[in-house]
């Protein structure tokens, strides 16, 4: 399930929408039937995500609420068979996430803020994911200092652990700053992305 779960997000990176569909529902189908609590959770928020990237609001709530439902069964069968660490803190994360996708950023700011207040401090790569989303959220509602900082922050983190692309995702948040450019933070955060 974790698997075939990676490859959905691969074919949707990859643009390869209708594959990436047939492989969530597959996922979906094999998680909910003999995976984990806990892998059960995270096939639910990745399906979740790919609902609301298609703009299947209904969907991307249904799945969450999966996901919920099958971390709160992680007390008597704690296993996770996947990279790093899948907990609630990360399925509020893909709530928070989902909510920036469809466009609700008010919802999407609360979710984040919880999720980034609740991570551990060493998990850097889902700080920084976290930290762009809440920057995109902001950035929606006109918070460009709030945003820039959150910016800075995540490509602190990114340039900290070489992953490019949280760098891109930096970017793109910078991208949408640029109606304010001749912004003081909005200037400082160009300047130390054209050094990253």
């Amino acid at each position: 399930a974790y698997v075939l779960g990676s490859l959905a997000f691969e074919a949707t990176t990859a643009g390869r929408l209708g594959d990436a569909r047939a492989i969530r529902d597959a996922t979906w189908d094999l998680a909910r039937q003999r995976a984990a609590p806990r892998t059960r959770a995270w096939a639910a928020a990745l399906s979740s995500e790919l609902f609301a990237r298609d703009g299947d609001e209904a969907a991307s709530r249904r799945s969450l609420d999966d996901g919920f439902a099958a971390i709160g069964q992680t007390r008597d069968e704690p296993s996770w068979k996947g990279v790093g660490w899948f907990d609630e803190t990360r399925l509020i994360a893909y709530e928070g996430g989902n909510l920036v996708l469809l466009g609700q950023y008010p919802g999407a700011v609360g979710a984040l803020r919880t999720a980034l207040g609740q991570l551990a401090p060493d998990r850097l790569k889902h700080r920084c994911t976290l930290s762009t989303d809440l920057a995109t959220a902001l950035v929606k509602q006109g918070e460009v200092e709030e945003s820039c900082a959150l910016a800075h922050d995540a490509l602190s983190l990114a340039t900290a652990i070489s992953h490019r692309e949280s760098v891109e995702r930096v970017r793109r948040v910078r991208f949408q700053l640029l109606r304010w450019r001749a912004h003081p933070a909005v200037r400082e955060l160009s300047e130390r992305l054209d050094a990253a």
